[in-house]
This record gives C-alpha cells, sequence and structure tokens, in this order.
C-alpha cells in the first residue's frame, strides 16, 4: 500500500445475488471483510447475506462506507442500519471499524488502509514461510496458451515453480506463476494472490492447494481424493434416487386411494343410489368412470401401487459411504439433489427445458447453473447436461444438439467461425451475454415461454446493429463541477446512434465486447439528443458516466433486442 509500504491483497467479488456462492467463499478464504456499504443506498439484501458469510466464517469485519461524497448521501441513518444488523461500531462503543470513503476523489482510502492494519495487528496474523505450502483456490478456469490455471490465495509457506501440488481431485507441477498484476514470478508467499498453471484438469473453487514431496506422491494422493470423491457421489445419487422413488410411490398410492373412492362412489350410485341425484350428477359420475377405466387401461402396464424396488432403493443408500467430499463433489451432488426434489414436486407432463452452460470461469458457471435451477424451480422440469469453463467447442455444440439443449455462454467472446457455423448448421439456440441481469432475462423468457407451452418453448434473442462509431477522446463527465464519470466523444460510422426501447450499447475492442448495457444520454454541442445520423459526432455516456473504460479507437455500436419464438 502506498501510505504505509505493507502490502494487502484484495478479492473482489460481484454484488449480483447469482453470485452467493463466490461471496461465501470470498469470505471464507480471506483474513478481513471489507463489507462496502453505499451512503445513498444503505443496507442492501446483498450487504446482509455478504455479513451472514463473514459471521458463518468467523472473519471479523471493516465497513467501508462509500459515496460519502454524494448529495443523497445518508451517513449517520446507515450507520443505524448497521448497528441494526448487529454490527457494534466503534463510535458508539464497538469493535467494528467504519471509515468513510468517496472513491472517485481518493478520500477516506487512506484511513482505511490504516484501518485494515489496525486489524490485522490486533489479529496478530502470521505465517511461516520455510514450509511446504498451503493455499485456497478462488477461481479457476482454462487459459489460452496454458490450460487450466488457478487463483490461489498462499496461507502458508512458499509456494514455487516446479513444486508438485494435489488440488482437490487433481495434481500437476507448477509450471508458471504470475502475480495480480499478471506479472510472471518465481514464486508466491503468505497472503499473496496467485494464478499458477501446471495442473491436468480444472480444480474446484474452494479446493485446498497443497505442495507435497514428489510427482508421485501427488498422483497418489490425488488418485485416492477422486475414488472417496466418486464413492460419495455414489452415495449421494443413491439417496437422492431413493427419495425420489419413496415420493413417487407416495403420489402413486394418492391416486391410487383417489381412484378408489372414486370407484366407491360409482359403485354406490349403480347400486340404486341415483335417484338422490339430479340428472347433471349422474351423467357427472358417469362421465367420470368411462374417465377412470379408459385411465386404467393405459396405466396397466405402469402400475399404480407402490412397488418393492422403493425398499430396495432404501437399502442402497444406507450401505452409501459418508466420506468428506470434496467442494466440487458435494456441490454436484446439492445440484443433483435439488433437482431431483423439483422433479418430484413438478407432474409429469410438465415442459422440460435443458440447457448447456459455458463461462469464463468456474464461480460464473457456478452462479449461472445455481440461477438457472431457480428461476425453473416449480416451473419446468430442469437438465444441465453439462456446466463447464472456456469458450464454446464444437462438442458443446454436439452435446447440445443431441439434447436438445440450449447453449448458455456467460462472459464469452463470439464463438470462432467454425463453431459458429456448427451452430448455425444444428440450429442450436445460443443465450449470449456479458451482463448477468439480461442473461438471466432472457433465461426467465425462455422458462416463461416453456412453461406456457410456446412453440415448444422456443426463445431467442434477436439483434439489429443500428450504428456504430469509433471513440476518437475521452472526457471527464462533470456535474456540480464535480467529475462523476466518462464521456466518450465519438463519430458515427454506420447507421446513427439512437436512445429508443429494446436498444442496448455495446463498446467492442480487438473484436471483444468489453461493455454491454444502457446508454444514458448522446451530447451534441452539450445537448441532449435522441438520435445521431452517419458522419455526426457526439458524446456518449454509458451507464451514467459509470463505464470509463473506454480507449480511442474501440467501437460504439447501437444495437437493437427484440425476443422472438421459433
Amino acid at each position: 500500500m502506498p501510505g504505509s509500504g505493507e502490502r494487502l491483497t484484495f478479492l473482489d467479488t460481484p454484488g449480483h445475488a447469482a453470485f452467493g456462492a463466490m461471496r461465501a467463499r470470498g469470505a471464507a478464504a480471506t483474513d478481513i471483510v471489507v463489507l462496502a456499504v453505499a451512503a445513498d443506498d444503505g443496507v442492501m439484501p446483498q450487504t446482509r447475506e455478504a455479513l451472514a458469510h463473514a459471521r458463518a466464517a468467523q472473519v471479523p469485519v471493516v465497513v467501508a462506507l462509500t459515496k460519502c461524497d454524494l448529495p443523497q448521501a445518508r451517513i449517520e441513518q446507515v450507520k443505524l442500519q448497521l448497528l441494526s444488523e448487529g454490527l457494534e461500531l466503534e463510535e458508539y462503543g464497538g469493535d467494528v471499524q467504519l471509515v468513510e470513503t468517496a472513491a472517485r476523489k481518493g478520500q477516506g482510502l487512506d484511513a482505511l488502509e490504516e484501518a485494515l492494519l489496525l486489524q490485522a495487528e490486533v489479529m496478530e496474523l502470521r505465517a511461516r514461510t520455510d514450509v511446504p505450502a498451503t493455499a485456497v483456490v478462488v477461481e479457476a478456469q482454462v487459459a489460452k496458451g496454458l490450460g487450466p490455471v488457478a487463483t490461489v490465495i498462499v496461507r502458508s509457506g512458499t509456494l514455487r515453480l516446479g513444486d508438485p501440488i494435489v488440488v482437490g481431485t487433481e495434481h500437476g507441477k507448477v509450471r508458471a506463476i504470475k502475480d495480480g498484476r499478471g506479472a510472471s514470478i518465481t514464486q508466491a508467499g503468505p497472503g499473496q494472490a496467485a494464478v499458477v498453471s501446471g495442473l491436468r484438469a480444472i480444480p474446484a473453487a474452494g479446493d485446498e492447494l497443497i505442495v507435497v514431496g514428489s510427482d508421485a506422491r501427488a498422483a497418489k494422493m490425488a488418485a485416492a481424493r477422486g475414488a472417496r470423491a466418486e464413492d460419495f457421489r455414489q452415495g449421494q445419487l443413491a439417496r437422492v434416487q431413493a427419495e425420489h422413488s419413496r415420493r413417487q410411490a407416495q403420489l402413486r398410492q394418492q391416486e391410487y386411494e383417489r381412484k378408489r373412492q372414486l370407484r366407491q362412489r360409482i359403485r354406490e350410485l349403480q347400486l340404486g343410489g341415483f335417484k338422490r341425484h339430479t340428472n347433471i350428477e349422474r351423467k357427472s359420475m358417469l362421465q367420470q368412470s368411462m374417465q377412470l377405466e379408459e385411465e386404467q387401461l393405459k396405466q396397466q402396464a405402469a402400475g399404480m401401487q407402490p412397488t418393492a424396488s422403493d425398499a430396495a432403493a432404501d437399502t442402497a443408500a444406507d450401505a452409501a459411504t459418508d466420506d468428506e467430499p470434496s467442494p466440487a463433489a458435494a456441490g454436484a451432488a446439492d445440484a443433483t439433489s435439488a433437482a431431483a426434489d423439483e422433479a418430484a414436486t413438478l407432474p409429469p407432463d410438465a415442459p422440460v427445458i435443458t440447457f448447456v452452460i459455458k463461462a469464463d470461469v468456474q464461480g460464473s458457471a457456478e452462479a449461472v447453473r445455481d440461477a438457472v435451477t431457480a428461476a425453473a424451480a416449480g416451473k419446468v422440469h430442469l437438465k444441465v447436461v453439462y456446466c463447464g469453463v472456456g469458450p464454446i467447442t464444437a462438442s458443446d455444440v454436439h452435446l447440445a444438439a443431441a439434447t436438445g439443449a440450449r447453449l448458455v455462454a456467460f462472459n464469452l467472446r463470439a464463438p470462432a467461425a467454425d463453431v459458429d457455423a456448427a451452430l448455425k448448421t444444428a440450429k442450436v439456440e445460443v443465450l449470449q451475454h456479458r451482463v448477468i441481469y439480461h442473461l438471466l432475462d432472457e433465461i426467465e423468457s425462455c422458462i416463461t415461454a416453456a412453461e406456457s407451452g410456446v412453440a415448444g418453448g422456443q426463445n431467442s434473442l434477436a439483434e439489429q446493429v443500428l450504428g456504430s462509431a469509433t471513440v476518437l477522446q475521452v472526457f471527464p463527465l462533470l456535474r456540480n463541477r464535480r467529475e462523476v464519470g466518462s464521456v466518450a466523444g465519438c463519430r458515427v460510422q454506420e447507421g446513427s446512434l439512437q436512445l429508443a426501447s429494446g436498444v442496448v450499447f455495446r463498446v467492442v475492442r480487438d473484436g471483444e465486447v468489453v461493455y454491454e448495457g444502457p446508454c444514458s444520454s448522446l451530447r451534441q454541442h452539450k445537448n441532449d439528443v435522441s438520435a445521431v445520423g452517419k458522419a455526426g459526432e457526439c458524446g456518449v455516456v454509458l451507464d451514467e458516466g459509470r463505464f470509463g473504460g473506454y480507449k480511442p479507437g474501440d467501437v460504439v455500436q447501437c444495437v437493437q433486442q427484440r425476443t422472438v419464438r421459433s
């Protein structure tokens, strides 16, 4: 840090509700949680969730009150809200430090550094550097030219090039280490973040990385862990199948009892009870009788009575091992269990919707999978046939085509030309976005369409590029003589830039989308306008000026989006 010369490692986690698991891992991997609370918004649901994660991990909290320079800041009210959430702030006699900050002005950052160093001193954080390293995986992905890589935080010891390592059920040898800025280094010590390559496969976020004595020892440990994880998975699967069978048996028993009562009622009527009922009631009973006979013929083969196989499934579940799994195995088992629970509560004829999920990193893939599961709950039968990281490949297309799945791609580059051609040939629907809100909106639309039975539930997003412009220069966005964001000075090259319903703006750099979202305003000669035509120059303000990552030469696209049913 510039003020003290000390080094602090920060883990930043997204605030969207879909990334709850990522926040939980972040809290567990850190020594101190910096709880960022906006002075204008106050305590939000994600604030409470992050606080719960910190308490569950027994990690101390330092509150950073942000946006304190805004006119609408409610500093004292927010402090009272924090007190009501159980945070005993220092100024009210507690031990939780709170620092007022304004990031755009740099206000309070030195005070935040001092607060963190003070908290670390109170905790007496120490770690040995002369022992085999241990670290925790906070993220994992496939990197071009490197293969599987893991972002880790070293907890103790020193991680060096060439070290044999075991991570969860995977093993390998450290081939390269990069620091948080992407620079190559030869070793990483306690508290340091590092990106490690040399693994044979992608590890699970949350796994522990340990250095062992030899490559042979690493392979042996990984194989043993893999066997235990598979035993656990099979045991969980047996439990899920047993519970599913039990619930299905209950439903069959309830259906059998309903029909038994209906038969009894019809028999009473046939034995002379018709006189006590109107013609309409008699007709209704006879119709039910005919329907019952038809159902019985259809269901003879299936059998409505509970079967003995349920007891066998229970026995198999009881015999399953209870060994502790890796986080990856436990997560997969939980997802399977949740899907089975939902399937058991839905009618058999409920619509089925299938997804193949790909994302840039494992945490994002996990978040999308959990969000899809939550969106489908109680509405449709959900099948996620694959959830992984890395770009869309031809094998992903073949899998989606074979299973009738939609391909969900989050925060990925556009598919390569050959993959794009395969997608069109196979007619696989792709839901691709870089903004989690937009992706979840489209997933919700797909589920709603499937639930409504509209054209097989197929929804797709049609796009038309209305215009594109080149960024010439970047200017500060000023309000009341204060810089609050950035404006891109652009020249329209094709079509026009428009502010209209269903329009989103993209910033494209070297073929990669670096921003997708709303355009707050278009300005010409300090005036707000609704459209700018070809060859016109204008200022573009995206997301109220909060997006400021422009570079001269970037392409700004104006895109009309609409949902169509195929």
